[in-house]
Parts: C-alpha cells; structure tokens; sequence
C-alpha cells in the first residue's frame, strides 16, 4: 500500500501540469498517510470535485513553492494560495492530519515586490485561516509557514529588507489570525531575505520570537 506520496519539482512538465497527478492522489487516498508536493512553474487547479478530504488517513501535508533563473516566480498567474484552499476546503473530518508545511522557496534575479502585493495579501490565505480553524481538522497542531527570497539587489539599490519584513509578517499575521488565536495550535512563520551582491552572498538576518502560544520569526532587528 502507497503511504507516503512525493512530487518532485522535475516532473514539472509531466506532473503537476497535469491533471494525472491528482488523479494519482485520488487513486492513493484510502492509503496515503504523508504527502509532498513540490514544484517549480505554474500548476493547473485540482479538480473542482477533489480535495483532501478523500485522504482519509492524512497525517502530514507539504507544500512547496520554487522558482529559480529559468523559471520566474510569476504573482499574477501563481495559484498556490487557492489551491491551497481548494485542496482543504473538505465536507468531512480529516481527524489524523496534524502537520501542515507551506515552503516559497524563490530565486529571483531581483526583488519581486509583487510577491508582496499580490500573493501574501492573497484573499485566499484568509479562506484558508477559516476553513483550518473550522470542525474538520480536530488535531492540526503545527502549522509551518517559511519564505526564503534570495535575490541579486543590484537591479534594486533602493530595497529595504527590513520593510519588507515587516509587511510580510504583518500581512500573514492579518491573514492567519484565527489560527494564530488557537491555543493548542502552533504557527510558525519564517521569512528570510538573502542578498546576493556581485558573486558575494550574505545572510545578513536575525530571528526573533513573538511571544504567546505561538511562534513568528522573521528576519527582523527592531
């Protein structure tokens, strides 16, 4: 039996640009226990009829979101944030899932502000907020939400990080904020910006924790 299902980012022309690989979900349901999805370039939406819900057995759920120099990330054409929503927007119970993992993982060649205005103020973050604090995920317990931005800046002199962070966090905060209010609940929310100048790179970020049940970290001096 298929417990454990992986999509790589190589089968981005033979996989998730297909709808075969939903229908390969649907066909593993009754025995899948762990899914990871991860891919680069845009992906079709699932089926209107197919979501999660299926998966009867779901403990552990992955979402990752590349982009690299051949491929851009492209806010006006990624769906991640509705089908996302769409995948968890279930009739029925999903009483084993307890894990979910969302990745961007993005390699641009210069800072891609629409990422911003675009995909985080994305409605459908607060749908999905809804729909993971509503009756059918009784034991959701970690809730992991990271961005890594690692971009050349010498195209954008003018970058602030630090009000990009800022922005970031207090986007995803506005948009998770029942999640947030769950006391048994744990939300993880990381953004990391990397600075590639010339052929040198630096991590020049700290992490910090705000406090309460729930942890945010960000790449953020106050």
């Amino acid at each position: 039996m298929l417990e454990k299902l992986k999509v790589y980012k190589e089968f981005e022309n033979e996989g998730l640009r297909s709808a075969k690989t939903w229908q390969l979900l649907g066909l593993s349901a009754s025995s899948l226990t762990e899914i990871y999805i991860s891919h680069i370039d845009v992906v079709v939406k699932p089926p209107e009829s197919f979501n999660l819900g299926v998966v009867h057995n779901l403990r552990v759920f992955e979402y990752s979101r590349h982009s690299g120099y051949q491929h851009r990330f492209d806010s006006s054409t990624d769906q991640t944030p509705s089908i996302l929503f769409h995948l968890f927007n279930v009739t029925e119970p999903m009483e084993y899932l307890n894990t979910i993992n969302v990745h961007f993982n993005l390699q641009e060649r210069s800072v891609n502000e629409l990422f911003l205005q675009r995909t985080i103020t994305d409605s459908s973050w607060a749908s999905l907020d809804g729909v993971l604090t509503g009756p059918y995920f009784p034991c959701l317990r970690n809730f992991e939400f990271l961005v890594t931005l690692e971009a050349e800046v010498d195209y954008r002199p003018d970058f602030d990080k630090r009000v990009f962070l800022r922005a970031s966090k207090h986007c995803f905060k506005s948009s998770f904020r029942r999640i947030i209010a769950q006391e048994n609940l744990v939300f993880l929310l990381v953004v990391k910006v990397s600075r590639i100048v010339a052929s040198e790179s630096s991590d020049d970020y700290s992490v910090y924790s705000d406090g309460g049940d729930c942890v945010y970290s960000s790449e953020l001096d106050d």
